[in-house]
This record gives structure tokens, sequence and C-alpha cells, in this order.
């Protein structure tokens, strides 16, 4: 009874990165095919998290 099964997933994430002179450029994304998923599962299985949907940075640092 206080077993919680929650299915198996398989996320993508990617990183992209330029460097010129002193100037790094980047971007980044997590849950790259957007997958519905469940994150966590609390109290029996009655109440679960869903993980963070397509999230997608960039960047620009300069270095001196």
């Amino acid at each position: 009874p206080n077993t919680v099964k929650v299915p198996a997933v398989t996320l993508a994430d990617a990183a992209l990165h330029y460097t010129w002179n002193q100037f790094r450029f980047q971007v980044n994304a997590h849950n790259l095919f957007d997958k519905e998923y469940i994150a966590a599962a609390f109290a029996g299985g009655t109440r679960t998290t869903y993980g963070a949907v397509r999230t997608v940075t960039g960047s620009v640092t300069w270095r001196f």
C-alpha cells in the first residue's frame, strides 16, 4: 500500500555554443521534445507533480 509506481521516461537536452573573440553565444534546451511526464508522486499516488515543459534559454557572455 505504500508503493507508488511512476512510469520511466527518457528526456533529451541539447546545448550549442559558439565562441568569437571574447564573446560566447550559447543556447540550451531542456525537455527538447516537450514530453509530458510525472516527476514525483506522493501520498499513495494521489498527489503527483508533472515535470517541466520544454525550456529554451540563450545567453551571451563576455570574458575580459
